[in-house]
């Protein structure tokens, strides 16, 4: 079984095939679950070849007692069961009602959760006939309670995921309890952005929100340093990677939320702020678009962190970026504002 082909981020998948790459029982683990792009049938084929290669294999406990006693096949035949059962009590009607939310990849995620309805079936029908559904997730909410129980789609039906809004619970959050460290292609200072799926809100919508220079990568050490030639480049790093203590705690107490990498970003207001995302390192690809606009602040930041430019080109890129950006929008309002004059008095028609 590949699988290489269950991450989400084909530049880190790209960079695993050329070094030929062999992922240890965890790794692949986390990174079969995490796969947002192969439906449940896919992703239990792939736990079937895993157990096939590890038949015997004792998973290790991890926090709150993640994994305690069970070997891959226990885990995985609970697990197993756990989602056969949540999958049979979304769609069974209830006291409950049904919402959906749907994404496509322009826009992200939209949720309607003011559109209710009583069966699973009816939800799903009125969200397949929306223009340009890539996805569908159906959510049933337990009245009088606040479970949930939501069940992702494609949308010819078959099932992408399934999650609940239960707690501690040992087998569906056990995943979460997970630390892995997967080699990547990315470099200090690379221009990066994640492929983790967003949920669409024009009024917090930022043009570059989703672009970092990256700083941080939560396995990054001094030996990575070397390899990124930053000891010549910036002198101490210890700044920026972990020590040898951290990354033993983190392989072997560390989860999910020891996964997340740190960078840059800039708002639509132009200022760069470090930033720590909810969002693992595996998300992450080489951003490939077009940066304008105050967007450019970031190619300039990335020359700076790679020392291909001092801190005096930096603050003189970032001022005329500035400048310029600001003389466009003072441009566009004043102009705007000369055709609706003209309009009010008579001398520009308004187009039909």
């Amino acid at each position: 079984m590949d699988f290489i082909k269950f991450l989400n981020s084909k530049d880190i998948a790209e960079h695993l095939r050329k070094i030929n790459y062999d992922f240890s029982p965890e790794e692949a683990l986390y990174i079969i679950h995490e796969s947002r792009s192969r439906t449940i049938a896919e992703r239990r084929e792939a736990y079937s070849s895993l157990l096939s290669r590890y038949p015997d294999y004792k998973l290790r406990e991890r926090r709150f007692g993640a994994f305690k006693n069970h070997t891959l096949e226990s885990f995985l035949n609970t697990y197993f069961k756990k989602q056969d059962a949540l999958i049979e009590e979304c769609k069974e009607s209830g006291d409950a009602v049904y919402f959906a939310c749907t994404y496509n990849s322009a826009e992200g995620w939209n949720c309607d959760d003011d559109s209710l309805f009583r069966t699973f079936d009816e939800c799903f029908f009125a969200a397949k006939e929306e223009d340009g559904v890539e996805k569908i997730e159906i959510t049933k909410q337990f009245l009088p309670t606040n479970r949930t129980v939501s069940l992702t789609f494609l949308p010819n039906g078959e099932i992408l995921d399934v999650e609940t809004s239960e707690r501690d619970d040992e087998v569906m959050d056990a995943f979460e309890m997970l630390y892995v460290e997967i080699p990547t292609p990315f470099r200090f200072g690379d221009i990066v952005t994640s492929m983790r799926e967003k949920v669409w809100d024009s009024k917090f919508h930022e043009p570059y929100e989703d672009v970092w220079v990256l700083t941080n990568l939560p396995h990054w050490d001094r030996e990575t340093a070397s390899m990124c030639d930053l000891r010549e480049t910036w002198g101490s790093v210890d700044g920026y990677f972990a020590s040898e203590k951290l990354r033993e705690r983190h392989l072997m107490e560390g989860d999910e939320t020891d996964m997340l990498f740190g960078g840059y970003f800039v708002t639509e207001h132009g200022f760069v702020r470090d930033h720590s995302p909810r969002e693992t390192y595996l998300d992450l690809e080489y951003f490939r678009g077009e940066l304008s606009g105050r967007g450019r602040i970031l190619k300039a930041l990335s020359l700076y962190f790679q020392r291909k430019i001092n801190l005096e080109t930096l603050f003189a890129s970032v001022k005329a970026i500035e400048a310029e950006d600001t003389r466009h929008a003072l441009w566009e309002t004043s102009l705007q504002g000369f055709e609706d004059v003209m309009k009010q008095i008579g001398i520009k028609e308004e187009k039909q």
